[in-house]
């Protein structure tokens, strides 16, 4: 399994923990139910990645429910392909750089899935690419990188800018 890891033994009883501590004030039901299902996106939501007999998969999970598997098989990748866009220029550092920072860092933690600087791409036969992971963690990035490198054998070229 690519990093990061779900830790779903961790995500799960944080989430319940939120719920039993919003029931019991005295606010709306559909307050409640409302907070319930905004925390569940977040603790709930993420996407899971691996190679498995020769098959790349990738499977979104939202509020705890699985969707469905996405496949592909491995003999048709050509290359890994990896991708840096810089998300901060230095201008803006300046002015809000430390809450910005660690804004980037609290939702890659929650939510990694939902985009980043790094990403991780293979490259199909036929020409697309095929998002294998995406986050601001440099040593997911290179945990991941290895993991590939390792159950592929493919040639990593860097792409974009």
């Amino acid at each position: 399994m690519l990093h990061p890891i779900p830790r779903l033994w961790m995500r799960l009883p944080v989430w319940l923990a939120l719920v039993a501590f919003i029931s019991i004030g005295h606010g709306a039901l559909m307050s409640k139910i409302g907070f319930a299902l905004c925390m569940a996106f977040f603790a709930g939501s993420y996407r899971v990645a691996r190679i498995h007999e020769g098959w790349f998969e990738r499977r979104m999970v939202f509020l705890f429910i699985p969707l469905r598997v996405k496949r592909w098989q491995l003999e048709r990748f050509v290359g890994i392909e990896t991708l840096y866009d810089e998300g901060m220029h230095v201008g803006w550092a300046f002015v809000i750089g430390p809450a910005l920072w660690l804004w980037y860092r609290f939702f890659d933690l929650i939510l990694p899935w939902l985009g980043g600087e790094y990403r991780i791409r293979l490259r199909h036969a036929k020409g697309g690419p095929v998002l294998v992971w995406q986050g601001n963690s440099d040593r997911h990035f290179h945990a991941n990188i290895d993991i590939l490198k390792a159950k592929t054998g493919l040639p990593i070229q860097r792409a974009g800018r």
